[in-house]
């Protein structure tokens, strides 16, 4: 039995609850689930799995936490990429002996940028606006 898509008509050949055309959820009715065998692949579907759904104290203590540990995870990555690159130029420098000016200024440059992107701006805009 082929089914097709009630939002644009398409055939379903594949038999899956996503239309391959128009991408759009759609799922099987009871009576068409029973035709087909849903526990193929032994996974039970008879629950949804949302993890925006739970709002209980507890997961949202969890959401907080991870946020935290996300922030200072990227601004101690950041941190570590600036200190790889001026360890670059000291490495170049003490065990190389030389010092090319084309690195150099690449390596500070970007040393820079990423330093600056992490510095939080200034919110010069809400000074003007209560001025």
């Amino acid at each position: 039995m082929v089914r097709s898509c009630r939002y644009c008509g398409a055939p379903n050949r594949a038999q899956t609850t996503v239309c391959s055309s128009c991408g759009r959820f759609d799922p099987m009715t009871p009576a068409e689930s029973d035709e087909f065998d849903s526990d193929a692949d032994g996974l039970d579907r008879s629950e949804s799995f949302d993890l925006m759904s739970s709002s209980s104290p507890a997961s949202l203590t969890g959401r907080v936490i991870l946020a935290v540990v996300l922030m200072i995870g990227f601004y101690v990555l950041a941190l570590v990429v600036v200190a790889a690159l001026v360890f670059l130029l000291y490495a170049m420098f003490v065990y190389g002996h030389l010092i090319n000016p084309r690195i150099t200024v690449f390596v500070v440059i970007a040393a820079a940028m990423v330093l600056w992107s992490i510095t939080p701006a200034e919110i010069t805009s809400l000074h003007r606006a209560q001025s």
